[in-house]
């Protein structure tokens, strides 16, 4: 059985957030507990990365330039059913 170190070395997440501030404390708050950790500033950045990259957690704001957390989804779901 894995231990938790071993299942989150593992895990790739999408921070995507216009906020400077909270993206880079989110950022290194999840580095430091050990995910892999990509970041977007905006929804088609966002929706560029989820498309060419394999994430198994997406943390999106709603509120973004472009397109919004919603539509970043909606789109990507258009093409990935997972």
């Amino acid at each position: 059985m894995k231990n938790y170190e071993e299942l989150i070395k593992n895990v790739n997440i999408l921070l995507a957030d216009d906020d400077e501030d909270y993206i880079m404390m989110t950022n290194v708050f999840l580095k430091q507990i050990g995910y892999n950790v990509d970041i977007a500033t905006d929804g088609e950045q966002a929706l560029e990365k989820l498309q060419s990259n394999n994430y198994q957690i997406a943390l999106l704001d709603y509120f973004m330039p472009g397109l919004n957390g919603e539509e970043v989804i909606t789109k990507i779901r258009e093409t990935n059913k997972e």
